[in-house]
């Protein structure tokens, strides 16, 4: 898998990085769907689990309360705008939203989050 996986997701924003990665890996898929059964030459089950766990996280943040139906803020709406022609705006967005987030002080992991940040910079 290329995508780094974060140990844990609690902002729109740092969903928004993650989601954007796997789109740019090709490692995206639709956050209902069990990551762990897709398993294979893109990730493994470990993997799978960890990202079932990372858009369960998503779907539990402010707002979205554990609503799969109708969430306030919808990952599987964001992984769409992320096509051809919203794929710039979006990761543009997703690394304004990286560097308020160091700026911040919201992100645990400022490693990981700066090598995120210099491979989505190549898009804007």
């Amino acid at each position: 898998m290329k995508t780094n996986l974060p140990q844990k997701v609690t902002s729109v924003a740092e969903a928004k990085v993650l989601l954007a990665e796997l789109f740019l890996n090709g490692e995206s898929f639709h956050p209902e769907d069990d990551a762990s059964q897709l398993t294979g030459d893109i990730f493994t089950k470990e993997e799978g689990d960890k990202l079932n766990e990372l858009m369960e996280q998503i779907y539990n943040l402010d707002g979205n309360n554990g609503n799969h139906a109708n969430p306030k803020w919808d990952p599987a709406a964001y992984l769409n705008e992320l096509d051809e022609t919203a794929m710039p705006v979006a990761v543009k967005e997703a690394f304004t939203l990286i560097g308020e987030s160091l700026i911040d002080g919201k992100v645990e992991n400022r490693a990981e989050f700066s090598k995120v940040q210099k491979r989505l910079a190549k898009f804007c």
